[in-house]
Order: C-alpha cells, then structure tokens, then sequence
C-alpha cells in the first residue's frame, strides 16, 4: 500500500508502508544526468543529532565533522551502503549540492543514495531494498 505525497514531470514522492517517504523516478534518467541542484546550510553533526534533522543531513565523508542539509525532494532519497543509483557532490564555493545518476534509471524505480555517514555515530538505519512502481499498474515491487 502507499500514497502519492507529490508528483511532477520527474519524481513521485511515495510514502509507503514499508519504506516511509521515498522518491520513485517518474521517468527515464541517463547515467550522470543532475536530478537535483539544491542550496545547503551546515551544521556540526552533534547538534543536528539532537533535532528531528539528525534524519535529513549528508555528509562529504563518514569521518565529516560537518552535516550539510539539502532543501527540496532530494532530502527524501532513501539511503543503501550497497546499492545506489545516485551520488552527489558539494559545490563549498556557492554553497550547492548536485544530485546525479551514476547509472541509467528507468521510469517507476526508487532513487537511493548512500549517505555517507560513520555508522558508530550515526542514528541506526534498517536498509530495505530498494522498490519499483509499476505506473500502469499501480503496483509496488522489490527491484
């Protein structure tokens, strides 16, 4: 079961049973293509673990200091050590993240990103596989 929060030409925003809020992609994306170009503001990571944010921040390495929070959908991808389709990379100059495929994406599959975070310090994650929206028939699968 799940619930459409947003849709637009590129995304679905789901919430689901299993998974929470997650981003399916809405149609085909080629390798390296930005899905998202987004302002950040910093924080120490010790006190964003002490606020609802400590869900919604990235790291530039797990031995960061630093967490950085990105605005817009891209602060609901789900995150998988092993398996991701998108990565990103910081612009510190003027203060940007860009999001980019690192493989070919198909329209319905879920948009995932490893986080990047030390996992001794870090809030725990139960990883999930990632899923794929059949848009014709409305269905959920494990991809």
């Amino acid at each position: 079961m799940y619930k459409v929060i947003f849709q637009n030409h590129d995304f679905i925003l789901l919430k689901t049973e299993q998974k929470g809020l997650c981003v399916i992609a809405a149609r085909d994306f080629k390798i390296n293509e930005t899905l998202f170009l987004v302002p950040y503001i910093q924080e120490h990571i010790e006190n964003l673990n002490h606020t609802q944010l400590k869900h919604y921040y990235l790291v530039d390495d797990a031995n960061s200091l630093i967490g950085y929070i990105a605005f817009g959908l891209c602060s609901f991808l789900s995150h998988c050590k092993t398996k991701q389709n998108v990565n990103y990379n910081f612009d510190y100059d003027n203060f940007l993240v860009r999001f980019y495929t690192t493989e070919d994406i198909e329209k319905g599959q879920e948009l995932i990103i490893d986080y990047r975070y030390n996992e001794t310090e870090k809030i725990e994650f139960e990883e999930q596989a990632p899923i794929f929206l059949d848009l014709n028939k409305g269905e959920i699968y494990a991809s």
